[in-house]
């Protein structure tokens, strides 16, 4: 039981900290994605794409996406569909 508590912390504190310190040029630019609604957030943690140009820039931060909750299930050992999850509850809530 202490273990899951203590990868729900880690996991939690990574994902505020990938999320609220992403670069601000990457976050202008999902934001004006999402505002042109070019992209929205999921609740599997990864965008949907509309549009060529939207799907363009939903693979590309998926990829991003994907390499970062692999690396904190591999830290963590909770499996990396749960992290991707737990970050699109966060994401989707913003």
């Amino acid at each position: 039981m202490k273990i899951l508590l203590r990868n729900s912390w880690t996991i939690a504190l990574t994902l505020t900290f990938v999320i609220c310190l992403a670069p601000k040029l990457f976050a202008r630019s999902l934001k004006s994605a999402k505002r042109e609604g070019l992209v929205t957030e999921q609740s599997s943690g990864y965008l949907k794409g509309k549009g060529s140009k939207g799907q363009t820039i939903a693979s590309e931060i998926n990829q991003k996406r994907q390499q970062e909750y692999r690396r904190i299930a591999k830290d963590t050992g909770v499996p990396e569909a749960a992290v991707a999850r737990k970050a699109g509850e966060k994401l989707k809530g913003k």
